[in-house]
């Protein structure tokens, strides 16, 4: 819980994906439309849900975030004993490491952290490992440094959110309004 961190730090959640490590696909167009592909969609969900559990009732975080994440992929079982005791060896092949940072902080976006644009600190790895996975830790950071220049910044997303959804409740109510349409006198339409 947030009373239970360290001073530094705010509060810390740790999120643990079983699995192989994915990425975030590029959206798809078909038909004139963009579209995100079912199986990132269903992956987001399924990190989504996670997040959820792992933050047991909190409330988001509202400040700056340092995010590690460390993507495991199993060693293929046709490698020599050896080389598979050695635990630390880097995963050099697809998927790309910030494809999968970009899944993980889309997924997260709205659950542990308001907007994944407070990250503002990253430490990631991608490496072989004994059982696949991705392990992500958030910490949110103290902000109550009496700073001009963070209250400057906090001030500005704050006012940033504001006209965001001042400005996404103006173009809904313009897209609910039918434009007028006169008739001409010589019977063509206009706008």
């Amino acid at each position: 819980t947030r009373a239970e961190c360290e001073f530094y730090m705010l509060f810390r959640v740790e999120i643990s994906v079983p699995g192989t490590p994915r990425a975030k696909a590029r959206p798809r167009s078909g038909m004139g439309n963009f579209y995100t592909p079912k199986q990132t969609e269903a992956e987001e969900a399924y990190i989504r849900e996670l997040g959820r559990k792992a933050m047991a009732g909190e409330k988001p975080m509202l400040g700056p975030v340092r995010m590690v994440l460390e993507a495991v992929f199993e060693m293929p079982a046709s490698w020599p004993p050896r080389v598979r005791e050695m635990r630390t060896l880097p995963h050099v092949s697809k998927p790309d490491l910030d494809n999968i940072e970009k899944l993980v902080l889309d997924a997260l976006n709205g659950i542990a952290f308001a907007d994944d644009g407070q990250v503002c600190e990253v430490r990631k790895v991608k490496r072989y490992g004994e059982a696949a996975r991705v392990e992500v830790l958030l910490e949110e950071l103290n902000t109550t440094v009496d700073h001009p220049a963070i209250k400057r910044a906090a001030k500005r997303a704050a006012e940033d959110r504001v006209e965001t959804r001042t400005a996404r409740r103006r173009n809904a109510n313009r897209r609910r309004v039918a434009p007028a349409v006169k008739e001409s006198p010589i019977g063509k339409r206009l706008k």
